[in-house]
């Protein structure tokens, strides 16, 4: 099996967003009652989404590629500039709030550079590769070495 920037990426947010789909159901058990908590029907709705998002990247088609980057910079930035925030002023963070939001945005930066580059044209290339030397190569000559 060979890694592709589909795969890298696909991988990398179904992680993301299976972990972070997690915690908030965790959270919604917990009954705080503060409705940064809940597991609500947008809940399921965003994160289905955004798991079938990660999954339609195995396609390896061009706007998926887009819509995919574009989502996922947009929660990346959203994060620690909205959501942070929001959740500190209600209620203090626990150690899997810090562990959640370290891992959901590492991996969310995965899949946005995977995506980036994968637009530019990109592609994971393995140590067994073989790479054609030959096209534009100028001849080499060897240099009388100084005594």
């Amino acid at each position: 099996m060979t890694n592709s920037l589909s795969r890298v990426a696909a991988v990398a947010g179904v992680a993301a967003y299976t972990m972070s789909a997690a915690l908030q159901v965790y959270r919604s058990q917990q009954g705080t009652g503060l409705a940064i908590d809940q597991f609500t029907v947008l809940s399921v709705v965003v994160y289905g989404a955004m798991l079938a998002l990660s999954l339609a990247l195995l396609t390896d088609r061009r706007w998926v590629w887009w819509t995919a980057v574009v989502a996922n910079a947009a929660i990346f930035v959203q994060a620690p500039f909205v959501y942070w925030p929001t959740v500190y002023a209600a209620r203090p963070l626990e150690v899997w709030d810090w562990l959640e939001g370290v891992w959901f945005t590492a991996l969310l930066l995965v899949v946005v550079c995977c995506g980036v580059a994968r637009i530019a044209g990109a592609r994971l290339v393995g140590p067994s590769a073989r790479v054609d030397r030959t096209v534009d190569a100028a001849p080499v000559t060897a240099v009388p070495a100084r005594s």
